[in-house]
């Protein structure tokens, strides 16, 4: 099991649901691709072996 999250996402309102600009998309973007990165800089060798996230 492995969770990839990001301060900024949770910090988002249950109205960014309804937010199509476009600035906004693409920040969500490249937010989503600078959390990727960095979990798997931190995880990457983890993949397929044992989890990254305890779910206790």
């Amino acid at each position: 099991m492995h969770r990839i999250a990001s301060a900024r996402m949770v910090a988002l309102g249950y109205s960014s649901k309804l937010n199509a600009e476009w600035a906004f998309l693409t920040m969500l973007r490249d937010e989503g691709r600078r959390a990727a990165s960095e979990f798997l800089a931190q995880h990457g060798d983890d993949l397929g072996r044992r989890a990254s996230l305890d779910l206790d």
